[in-house]
């Protein structure tokens, strides 16, 4: 998602524009950046009171106590996403292979 589009919870804001007389219509902030660029964000993020924050940076961001950070490992995500795809095709080549065994047989 890029900056100024619209979503059924608001519209998406650049960092830049998050104040902390923005905030109170924040719930909860996205970190979706470079790892270099993660705690700069995660600052403005708290100057913000924005007190929930979704990381999908490729880094620790450190932020104080009454803020939650969640943090989302796409390497991860997408590696157990990948073994469950392997997984569904050898059971399918399973399944395949033994239907041909009990076709030959019961001919």
């Amino acid at each position: 998602m890029r900056a100024g589009a619209a979503r059924d919870a608001g519209v998406i804001q650049p960092v830049k524009r998050i104040t902390a007389s923005t905030a109170q219509v924040l719930a909860i902030g996205v970190i979706a950046t470079p790892a270099g660029a993660a705690q700069e964000v995660a600052d403005r993020l708290v100057e913000a009171r924005v007190r929930s924050v979704l990381n999908f940076a490729p880094t620790t961001i450190v932020v104080p106590p009454g803020v939650s950070v969640r943090k989302v490992d796409l390497a991860v995500e997408l590696q157990i996403l990948a073994f469950y795809e392997q997984r569904k095709a050898t059971l399918a080549e399973v399944k395949r292979r033994g239907k041909a065994v009990a076709d030959i047989a019961g001919g």
